[in-house]
């Protein structure tokens, strides 16, 4: 076990702030396997409607490897070479913060279309029958398209350790194109979903991705787990004006690209206030939060940057840091920061940690008859960690970054679309918000031309002002030519572990930054 921690330091880079999911089997994916999706695209290990065979064709200069996943068609990505470009650099961040939403939609679902060899343009889909109507499709969605299929892109990490850890974005991405081909596509053009395993390198990121868009014709990136090498394929990115739509909140460029679009709390500051904000608003008592202990990741670089905004947010957010330990992840377990914490008094921790560090800090805790308030941000919305932690996480303060996932009406098409077409999948704040960034772009949709190309999205996105895709969001706005995305959504609903369950501590209200306002 604790080789396993210490491996997965190098790559861990989406913790900041916890922004991890929990410790998970590996599925055994291929670094850097391409997967494309444009016919009978199924739930792993899952028959069912929509299953197809499993197609393995080598890159030219690469070997034949194992597919991430059942009714994917994978192939490896060439290293470095084949590849037309390459880039570098990573890292990692997220974000946090109060308004009120409603309305209501209904939707579809039936069997979906999708897959391809990746040396080749992804195949036409045949075009997909519409499905039996069930909640939360996008409303009096016009179609006005040609019919022509289009090209929507996953790119990130699927395989290892840090793989795992995201599991359940991809999943999501797989869940929506199959539900909204059900219901005819993309404003009447069928979705080819091009998916991309990177494997966490940087390079080979920046070749794959180059070759979707210029071969594949990838219009967008929806979803994308890629806390290490997003950064580096935003020069890509803007060099060829293709956006990407809903992140994991853990990559600098979330900061830093005008063609990265989070639709949830995203880069340091929001990730900085996502570890606070469950904690606001009654959530814990007020003299519980003068007395609030914060433990902090030793391998990441982002982690103490997190730290020190944490520090510098006591004033604004009404709180008092009275303690503070830096730790491994790789630690078996953390008894001696529990017992540190338990005697300088700390009767609240939130925890810049992953999910899996998450629970055994919790267990440390509870085998020493030590019960503070623990909070961490949106990646503890997850059901892994209720799986994992069992009675240690009682009570535990996490967030969703839509409406609640497991629980609310307006995020039964999430549910239902999970259930049906990747039934074995994790579920979580992270794909809820993959799967809405689906059904804002069927929104968008109704305006794009009849053919339609990545200018059509980016200014289908730049005219968005408040959009909450029928309430399940706090208000989304983006400015052109604004680098800055991060601020662009500070909130989250706070939930609480009750009984085995998330229960939202406040309804259907977000809970935002202080002073945090849609862009205008």
């Amino acid at each position: 076990m604790r080789k396993r921690h210490l491996a997965a330091v190098s790559v861990l880079l989406a913790l900041v702030g916890g922004a991890c999911g929990s410790r998970v089997d590996d599925r055994g994916a291929a670094t850097g396997a391409v997967s494309q999706d444009s016919s009978a695209l199924a739930a792993p290990g899952a028959g069912g409607p929509g299953t197809g065979a499993t197609a393995e064709t080598p890159v030219p200069g690469a070997s034949a490897t194992a597919a991430p996943s059942a009714g994917t068609a994978t192939l490896p990505a060439a290293s470095g070479a084949a590849a037309p470009s390459a880039a570098a650099s990573p890292r990692a961040a997220s974000s946090v913060g109060a308004s009120k939403t409603s309305a209501a939609a209904a939707q579809s679902q039936a069997p979906a279309a999708q897959a391809a060899p990746a040396s080749q343009k992804p195949t036409t889909a045949g075009t997909p029958s519409p499905g039996a109507p069930t909640p939360g499709a996008v409303p009096g969605l016009a179609r006005s398209g040609d019919g022509s299929p289009v090209a929507i892109g996953w790119i990130g990490t699927q395989s290892g350790t840090l793989g795992a850890v995201g599991r359940g974005m991809p999943a999501a991405v797989r869940a929506w194109v199959q539900d909204a081909n059900s219901r005819g596509g993309l404003n009447g053009h069928p979705i080819k979903l091009v998916m991309v395993d990177d494997g966490g390198d940087p390079n080979r990121s920046v070749a794959l991705a180059r070759r979707m868009i210029e071969q594949d014709g990838v219009l967008a990136f929806l979803g994308t787990f890629a806390p290490t090498t997003l950064q580096a394929l935003v020069p890509l990115l803007e060099e060829k004006q293709v956006p990407v739509i809903s992140t994991c909140g853990c990559s600098p460029a979330e900061d830093s690209s005008e063609m990265v679009f989070p639709i949830g709390p995203s880069g340091d500051t929001g990730q900085s206030w996502a570890q606070i904000t469950p904690m606001l608003k009654g959530n814990v008592a007020p003299e519980k939060l003068q007395k609030v202990g914060l433990i902090y990741c030793r391998e990441v670089p982002s982690c103490p940057h997190i730290r020190e905004l944490i520090r510098s947010y006591q004033g604004p957010a009404g709180f008092k840091l009275v303690w503070e330990a830096q730790a491994s992840i790789a630690a078996p377990d953390f008894t001696a920061e529990m017992i540190s914490a338990r005697n300088a008094g700390v009767e609240a921790l939130t925890m810049v940690m992953d999910n899996s560090s998450v629970v055994r800090i919790e267990r440390s805790a509870k085998q020493q008859g030590y019960a503070p308030q623990f909070v961490n941000q949106q990646s503890g919305h997850e059901d892994r960690v209720i799986k994992d932690g069992r009675d240690d996480v009682e009570g535990h303060l996490t967030a969703a970054t839509t409406l609640p996932w497991d629980s609310h009406p307006k995020m039964a098409d999430f549910r239902a679309a999970m259930d049906k077409y990747q039934p074995n999948e994790v579920k979580g704040s992270w794909g809820a918000q993959a799967y809405v960034s689906g059904l804002l772009l069927e929104k968008m949709a109704r305006s794009f031309s009849p053919k339609p190309t990545s200018a059509d999205v980016l200014n289908g996105l730049w005219s968005l002002r408040g959009e909450t895709v029928d309430g399940r969001l706090p208000p989304i706005s983006y400015v052109k030519g604004q680098k800055n995305h991060g601020n662009v959504n500070l909130c989250i609903v706070p939930v609480r572990i009750t009984k085995g369950k998330f229960v939202p501590t406040q309804g259907d209200e977000f809970s935002c930054a202080p002073g945090w306002k849609p862009a205008a």
